[in-house]
């Protein structure tokens, strides 16, 4: 008996499934076929996006990185050769022509060329007369102290950086064996 039932409610199941598939395809789909469209593109773009984010991640450290060696070495590295470029410039040139001859012509040109490369770039000819006349100088200098040092009999270094030897001599001198000119005599009338 259950088995004549479940006969009977076979046509029945078979009607419902019949009917149910005609009003499937009455349903406009469109818009959730749209939206799927649209979900695949998003997780499209989702993924591309988690890739440009584990690059920029990756980009971020190398960045960071190279910030790092520009703090802690590359800055302070340029930092001391800076100072001891200044302490050559201090020591080869007297500071009251630093600051109010050699700086400022720095500074102009500077302001002109964007970089000292392109000042000594620019400045060749103006270099070598230059390195000319303070080779001219050194060379006259030199002959003067070998003058000196023939005539007085004298065996100081006639190629000393400083003059050290030659102002003590003439300090001596003038203290010493150098006759105090006479105080002229007051005229009155």
């Amino acid at each position: 008996m259950a088995y004549a039932k479940e006969k009977q409610t076979i046509p029945e199941l078979e009607q419902d499934i019949s009917r149910l598939r005609i009003s499937l395809a009455a349903i406009d789909t469109s818009a959730i076929d749209a939206l799927k469209t649209h979900l695949n593109q998003l997780d499209g773009a989702i993924r591309g996006l988690e890739a440009d984010l584990r690059a920029k991640d990756t980009e971020k450290g190398v960045l960071g990185e190279r910030l790092r060696v520009c703090q802690e070495e590359t800055i302070p590295k340029l930092n001391d050769e800076i100072q001891t470029l200044q302490q050559v410039i201090a020591q080869k040139y007297d500071s009251v022509w630093v600051e109010s001859t050699g700086g400022l012509r720095y500074q102009r040109e500077l302001s002109t060329r964007q970089s000292a490369e392109d000042i000594y770039r620019a400045f060749p000819r103006e270099l070598s007369r230059s390195k000319n006349a303070k080779e001219s100088s050194w060379s006259n200098l030199v002959e003067y102290r070998q003058d000196y040092n023939r005539k007085y009999i004298m065996g100081y270094d006639t190629r000393a950086e400083d003059n050290d030897a030659y102002d003590d001599a003439w300090l001596e001198l003038s203290e010493n064996k150098l006759p105090v000119p006479p105080r002229p005599t007051p005229f009155y009338s």
